[in-house]
């Protein structure tokens, strides 16, 4: 009997440390992001980013964004997606022209990445580039949604 409750805590030890390491890998991740972006309603500098995933496993996933050289961060909700295989994770942006927007990071885990909803900014100043670009072209132009630039940056594993 001894010898049965001491191999049922060896094995909840093993998968207790499995399962801990399990949520901890690819947890956070680094990059330099080399202009000013936006997440959210808040615009962040040029800079050394640490990108951290919270509340894994949970259908509510976290981002936190933090500044490594100012140390501020700010709390983003996320929602998953399946896709193709990504082979490296990457940060991806849209770009209206100067302003650039957080959107997605992508290859999280094998065929995951995880979106960032658009913010009320980001939606407006979209509507306003397509309203300019039918005004301009006449109301023949369809809406296609692909009015900004998609800019992807690589992400270290931490």
């Amino acid at each position: 009997m001894k010898k049965n409750i001491i191999n049922v805590a060896v094995t909840l030890f093993l998968l207790l440390g499995v399962t801990c390491q399990a949520q901890t890998s690819n947890n956070q991740f680094r990059s330099y992001i080399p202009f000013q972006f936006n997440v959210g309603e808040r615009k962040l500098p040029a800079g050394k980013y640490i990108i951290e995933r919270i509340n894994r496993l949970t259908s509510h996933e976290i981002l936190v964004v933090r500044n490594a050289n100012t140390g501020r961060s700010m709390f983003v909700p996320v929602s998953t997606t399946e896709g193709k295989r990504e082979e490296i994770t990457q940060l991806v942006f849209h770009r209206y022209g100067e302003i650039s927007y957080l959107a997605q990071l992508k290859g999280v885990e094998p065929n995951l990445s995880l979106k960032l909803s658009e913010s009320r900014a980001e939606r407006t100043l979209k509507r306003e580039r397509q309203k300019a670009v039918r005004t301009r072209a006449g109301s023949e132009i369809a809406e296609n949604g692909t009015d900004y630039e998609t800019v992807t940056i690589a992400l270290r594993l931490w």
